[in-house]
């Protein structure tokens, strides 16, 4: 039983379980690229480099391995922000095709994800092309608010 409580307090505390009766707003002070309620892209820099961020239902999705996890302070409270490492497969090659480099590490995808009430917010880390430098997620972070 002890198990159980420690399992339940631990993602109490990450957000993955909703709590009855608590109620809060956040606001993503970027523009929207697409949102449907219960999904969402954001361009914070304009570039075609977008957060995705889930909402209610569509929480709760498995992002790969946990390789780091710390506490952010946001505007409204302190948050988790943990760090996944996710290892995709390449495309099947065909017979006598030769193996393409993964220079950029498109196959091993990093992400930020932000635990927000009923809100989960994924930066992109990893690929370069695709990701944020630290620089750039501590500015998102500045912009989004939960009240």
């Amino acid at each position: 039983m002890r198990g159980v409580l420690i399992f339940l307090t631990k993602w109490l505390r990450l957000g993955r379980l909703r709590r009855v009766g608590v109620r809060s707003t956040v606001e993503i002070a970027f523009p929207s690229t697409v949102d449907s309620g219960k999904f969402a892209r954001y361009a914070p820099f304009g570039d075609g480099r977008e957060l995705i961020v889930r909402r209610g239902a569509s929480t709760g999705f498995h992002y790969g391995f946990e390789k780091v996890q710390r506490r952010v302070k946001l505007q409204g409270g302190e948050f988790d922000l943990i760090t996944y490492e996710s290892i995709l497969s390449p495309p099947v090659l065909m017979p006598g095709q030769a193996v393409i480099p993964d220079t950029e590490d498109s196959y091993r995808p990093v992400y930020d994800v932000l635990y927000l009430p009923e809100v989960e917010v994924m930066i992109p880390r990893r690929p370069v092309k695709r990701g944020f430098t630290d620089a750039e997620v501590g500015k998102i972070l500045s912009g989004i608010r939960v009240s």
